[in-house]
């Protein structure tokens, strides 16, 4: 049997896939939220979360989900809640500049 370039690709894919669940599982898992919104934008979605840790510190976990290529591709940015005021105020400075 050979194996193609398409092959490799959707194993690859299926192997993404499988990987990201699993994260997700483990994060839900260990993390449960506590507050959650989203922003549905033309293109993609922006997930707002509010979570705690195994040793009770609360985190915001920032989660951009978009379609490529046929393939759901999720990114996240995790804030710490003794970080979060330093990186509300950044993003405020960044912001006034972009608008």
């Amino acid at each position: 049997m050979t194996w193609g370039i398409r092959s490799f690709t959707l194993i690859t894919k299926v192997a993404n896939f499988n990987n990201q669940f699993k994260c997700m599982q483990e994060q839900q898992q260990f993390a449960p939220s506590l507050y959650s919104t989203k922003l549905p934008t033309k293109s993609q979605t922006y997930f707002f979360d509010v979570k705690e840790a195994k040793n009770g510190h609360k985190f915001v976990t920032i989660t951009q989900s978009r379609m490529k290529d046929g393939i759901r591709v999720r990114n996240s940015l995790i804030v710490f809640s003794d970080q979060l005021e330093a990186f509300s105020e950044i993003f405020a400075d960044v912001k006034s500049k972009a608008i």
